[in-house]
């Protein structure tokens, strides 16, 4: 609305006009007049005014009629409209109100009731000015919100297609290499420089002569399930996979991201990639497939950086360590892990190792001393919270069996002064885990104390008798149970019903002889309910159970195991 507001008067009587237009200029409004209806129109029109003062009867267009009018042109409709009328008759007043008329006077007009309508009429047409602009407003905010969304949609669906890109980019890169270029301002890390690395190289025995009469289908088929189950092992253990050559697959440790403990990390990760490459191993041998798994390890200096052009660049690693890790794993059977030297001075603490001699490597001037690793060990056992109640009495009695056997348990025993443990598991779900506990309690326990695969018996010799016998000698049985330990048949019965099940006969051998039977769990496998159990095993059921899970805990979960098995001991020796 305008200041002063402006004011539209129309009357046919000159007189009239007269007089409103001194009263209304008199109180500073802005005043336009007109002479009739038609005239009352196109000034309306023209001027846009705030108010209009309107006669009804007028020559040509009378009031009403240029009223109803007024109220259908879209810029005037909202145009507050006082009447005037010389006449009291009600059906004026009402026909020009339901014209679109807001209030009305009747002449001769009051000074006081003129002002009073007036003012009020104006503060309408203020208070609607106000909300048209707001609406104005909003609606150019509402257009703008909709530009703003529609280019931020834009912005996150190229972002989500980035991010995929990258995604997709990733796989083709090792996360440490991918991880520096993407974050920036670590260009100077992938320089060209010497550094200290320690190399793992393995591969796949047997593998060229499988490709020579399998199917191209399963050659990928065996890669991708040894590609995904060892690398996921080499991610945990934070290693570079630097790069896949069909089944070979180099890592290194300690570039770009230095790591103290490189060659220690990178044995204990090939100790866990033999075990997961044994459960492959006997996957692909019901498919007919014979292949085998060994492991060079070598440290020493070597220059990495970026080789390539400006189109296509790689991050790799130059030096003769990288070809004394190649040799190595080429001399290596099936199931041994070789390392070097320098990686055996590193590591010898913690792996149980034999010296097979000084190889000689092609490309290498001189033999080099090579070891087979067989298992690793910890050199102190780890503790937890809920051994510290034994405290002294099983430090003790742990340091002890560091320097000799553990005292026996089972009298019935032929052959004294020894500890024998058996572990009892099918193979079909969980040899993994049966392996690893194999190999530390081997450390932890001696060569001679631990025994598995009692199944394998000499052709000819009924193998009740042979399991009987051997379990009969034991101080320990522990029953290592995957999910599929009842043996479940496709037909709904389960091995462990037959009489003839090798698990069956060694767990029922040493429950009947008060041998201490330990379930082991391994992942998510639970105890099976007492019902699924045949007669002689059901009080297996309620025994407490470990615990075992495959990664970095899995090492602590078989120390508490090992500990669990000295307070046995340690009982038995003072009863």
């Amino acid at each position: 609305m305008r200041t002063p507001a402006r004011i539209l008067v129309v009357d046919d009587m000159p007189e009239n006009l007269d007089i409103v237009r001194i009263r209304l200029e008199s109180q500073g409004y802005e005043v336009v007049t007109a002479v009739d209806g038609e005239d009352a129109l196109a000034r309306a029109r023209e001027l846009e005014p705030d108010l209009v003062l309107l006669d009804i009867m007028m020559p040509k267009l009378d009031g009403i009629s240029a009223l109803k009018v007024l109220k259908q042109d879209a810029a005037l409709r909202f145009v507050p409209v006082i009447l005037l009328t010389a006449k009291s008759d009600t059906r004026d007043v009402v026909g020009g109100l339901e014209a679109g008329g807001d209030d009305y006077l009747v002449k001769p007009v009051d000074q006081a009731a003129l002002m009073a309508r007036v003012r009020s009429m104006l503060r309408i047409k203020s208070l609607h000015d106000k909300v048209q602009e707001q609406a104005a407003v909003l609606e150019q905010q509402k257009d703008q919100l909709a530009a703003w969304n529609r280019s931020l949609e834009q912005r996150v669906a190229e972002q989500v297609a980035e991010i995929e890109r990258v995604g997709r980019l990733r796989r083709f890169l090792p996360p440490q290499i991918f991880d520096l270029v993407a974050s920036g301002g670590h260009d100077k890390l992938l320089e060209s420089h010497r550094r200290e690395v320690t190399v793992v190289f393995c591969d796949l025995r047997g593998f060229t002569a499988f490709t020579a009469t399998a199917e191209p289908e399963e050659v990928m088929t065996v890669l991708r399930e040894y590609h995904e189950s060892l690398g996921e092992i080499i991610f945990r253990y934070e290693g570079r996979l630097e790069r896949f050559a069909g089944d070979g697959i180099l890592t290194l440790f300690n570039d770009p991201i230095p790591c103290v403990d490189h060659a220690e990390r990178a044995v204990q990760m090939a100790t866990e990639l033999r075990h997961q490459a044994a459960a492959l191993a006997e996957l692909w041998r019901k498919r007919g497939y014979e292949l085998g798994f060994g492991v060079g390890i070598a440290l020493g200096y070597a220059t990495l950086g970026q080789i390539g052009f400006d189109r296509r660049q790689e991050y790799t690693a130059v030096g003769s360590v990288i070809n004394l890790a190649s040799r190595l794993c080429d001399e290596a059977q099936s199931g041994q892990i070789l390392i070097s030297q320098r990686v055996f001075a590193s590591v010898e603490r913690l792996v149980e190792a034999e010296h097979i001699g000084d190889l000689d490597l092609k490309g290498f001037h001189r033999p080099m001393a090579t070891y087979n690793v067989h298992c690793w060990r910890e050199n102190q056992p780890v503790h937890d919270d809920d051994a510290a109640s034994e405290g002294e009495e099983t430090l003790a009695l742990e340091a002890k069996q560091r320097d000799s056997p553990p005292p026996m348990l089972n009298e019935q025993k032929t052959k004294p002064g020894t500890t024998k443990i058996i572990i009892s598991y099918r193979r079909a779900s969980s040899e993994w885990a049966a392996l690893r506990i194999f190999d530390r309690l081997v450390a932890h326990y001696g060569r001679d104390s631990v025994f598995m695969d009692i199944d394998s018996i000499p052709f000819g010799i009924d193998f009740r008798e042979h399991i009987d016998k051997a379990v009969r000698e034991s101080d320990i049985l522990i029953a290592v149970m995957g999910l599929d330990w009842l043996g479940v048949r496709g037909h709904g019965s389960n091995r462990i019903e037959e009489d003839t099940d090798p698990v069956r006969i060694e767990v029922e051998s040493a429950l009947e002889r008060g041998i201490p039977v330990i379930p082991v769990l391994v992942d998510r496998a639970t105890m099976p309910n007492v019902t699924d159990f045949p007669d002689s095993l059901k009080e297996l059921a309620f025994r407490n159970a470990a615990q075992v899970h495959a990664g970095r805990d899995f090492d602590h979960q078989v120390d508490r195991l090992i500990r669990s098995m000295n307070q046995m001991f340690l009982a038995r020796n003072k009863g």
